[in-house]
């Protein structure tokens, strides 16, 4: 793959902080997170989820998957480990997040990137 342009930012997460499992709207084709400070146990889960499963809007999301009613079964968890992440080709499947809240005293430091290829 060759990109064109990478925006990046700096996540700096506090206590208090989750994200539920999303997935992410159709404008972000590629993303990076790479973690920068060692807060394990506090990275990002995939599950697999299937195609039918997903629930199509018309609205800025555009995909949908009620994770309130149950979760599929997690793919992979990436630990948050320092100077490691992932990289993430975004599709309607995509289901992710980190499904713990900081607890007091926690810092997760990640740096984003949203690729264009």
């Amino acid at each position: 793959m060759t990109f064109i342009e990478i925006n990046s930012r700096f996540w700096i997460d506090t206590e208090g902080f989750t994200v539920n499992p999303h997935i992410d709207n159709p404008g972000v084709r590629i993303a990076l997170q790479i973690y920068l400070k060692g807060c394990e146990n506090v990275g990002t889960t995939f599950y697999s989820l299937k195609e039918e499963d997903v629930i199509e809007k018309e609205d800025a999301q555009r995909y949908h998957f009620p994770w309130w009613e149950g979760l599929p079964p997690v793919r992979y968890t990436f630990e948050g480990k320092r100077n490691t992440g992932y990289i993430m080709l975004n599709d309607k499947t995509q289901l992710h997040g980190v499904p713990i809240t900081l607890g007091k005293d926690t810092l997760r430091l990640s740096a984003y990137c949203n690729c264009k290829e």
